[in-house]
């Protein structure tokens, strides 16, 4: 997200939203979710939303030809 549209919720509503779709339009008994383990603001939005933090993959994505650490999340029951 752009930084002018910091603190404004945004974020978490769209990762809600998303979870509400992987479970109600796709009909998935687990949804994931990941981030760069270098913007733990990304890492708070999961966890507000009671994500379930998974595992650290170190040099797993790649993002500007810099192999970058990410932070994988889940959420694993419909009552999300």
């Amino acid at each position: 997200m752009i930084v002018e549209s910091w603190r404004y919720g945004y974020c978490t509503e769209s990762v809600r939203a998303g979870v509400d779709v992987g479970f109600n339009m796709f009909d998935s008994h687990r949804v994931p979710a990941w981030h760069l383990a270098r913007s733990p603001a990304s890492g708070r939005v999961k966890v507000k939303l009671d994500l379930e933090h998974e595992r650290w993959l170190r040099h797993y994505a790649r993002k500007r030809d810099v192999f970058e650490d990410i932070d994988t999340y889940k959420c694993g029951s419909k009552a999300q």
